[in-house]
């Protein structure tokens, strides 16, 4: 979905033009741990090469960003970037950035139509909201969020180049594999991952018979899109590339063509 990637768009270039306050926040974990709710996706990529290929900025621009997550759901997203940013660049970029302005009393910055706002809350972290930017910085400082992306899931993601989540989701993205008659209903956790340039995802369900019909229909697909590509398909590979286990379906390894990994970020459907 074109919304998703304009999000993260936004976030990586509004990096250069921030605001810096003096707020110190500390965590143990990734911040994009903090970003879910229900029905929404968290979107968080590192791969330097991904990055310059979805960001048409200078690249020793893009360079300084470290990982850009954005948090897309129905009623709007949030965006953090992480990356070797001094609270200097941001007050530089504020002085060049005429068309963004800080009301009096606030310590955000929002564009001039009130529907970006952003600042630095630290060096090398800023956020960024189309929503209410105090529930944004909440989000961002609280440890109590009900729906907190768990340690192992993170660090998975953190290693990835690109990698999508999602707790509850309304819909799926609209990735090559999950086409056709795929439902979301009685998902619980969704996570897409990219290593090199192979697909992997796992997915857990509410119930057994769930995930059996996921499991029957994936594969379906899968071998579908390995014929249409005119791949070879060997039944021993997808024995131990497709894997139902109770309410739990991992696949890995998935083959993906040319230009799918930027796809992904685009295919979150809102």
């Amino acid at each position: 979905m074109k919304k998703a990637l304009t999000a993260l768009l936004i976030v990586v270039v509004l990096v250069l033009v921030s605001c810096a306050t003096k707020l110190l926040l500390s965590t143990d974990g990734q911040w994009f741990q903090k970003l879910p709710a229900d029905g929404s996706y968290v979107v968080t990529v590192s791969d330097a090469n991904l990055l310059h290929s979805l960001v048409s900025l200078d690249s020793r621009l893009v360079e300084r960003i470290d990982r850009a997550s954005v948090s897309i759901g129905p009623d709007g997203w949030m965006g953090i970037i992480e990356g070797d940013i001094p609270v200097s660049l941001f007050k530089a970029g504020m002085l060049f950035s005429p068309e963004f302005n800080r009301k009096k009393g606030e310590d955000w910055y929002s564009d001039p139509g009130n529907t970006l706002k952003f600042a630095a809350l630290q060096d090398g972290l800023v956020i960024l909201t189309d929503g209410d930017f105090g529930a944004a910085r909440e989000t961002a400082s609280s440890e109590l969020n009900p729906v907190y992306i768990d340690d192992e899931t993170a660090q998975l993601m953190a290693s990835s180049q690109i990698a999508l989540y999602s707790f509850r989701p309304q819909v799926l993205p609209a990735i090559q594999v999950l086409q056709d008659d795929f439902n979301p209903a009685g998902i619980r956790n969704l996570l897409i991952w990219v290593s090199g340039d192979k697909l992997n995802m796992i997915v857990d369900f509410e119930t057994e018979q769930l995930a059996q019909a996921f499991s029957k229909l994936l594969r379906l697909s899968y071998i579908s899109r390995l014929k249409r590509a005119e791949q070879p398909v060997v039944v021993s590979e997808l024995k131990q590339q497709l894997i139902l286990e109770g309410k739990q379906v991992r696949a890995s390894g998935l083959y993906m063509a040319e230009g799918e990994v930027g796809q992904i970020v685009a295919a979150v459907r809102f």
